[in-house]
């Protein structure tokens, strides 16, 4: 259930988020993990990466943001 998805299964939804992105127009796109991951991680140290990772993907994101406006 809780896995990384196939070369075949990625490039089975690409078109599906090509014309997603195209309607929407993102000014980014943050690929990170999902919060669930965070909530699932097998130990506080784990649980603690993910989230700071996350953290840091969308302060990223907003960094970028801002630099284009």
């Amino acid at each position: 259930m809780h896995k990384t998805p196939a070369q075949r299964e990625i490039e089975a939804c690409r078109y599906w988020m090509d014309r997603e992105t195209a309607k929407v127009e993102p000014k980014v796109i943050v690929a990170t993990y999902h919060p669930s991951f965070v909530l699932r991680a097998p130990d506080q140290q784990s649980r603690e990466k993910a989230y700071r990772a996350i953290v840091n993907a969308l302060r990223e994101a907003h960094r970028l943001i801002d630099r284009k406006t």
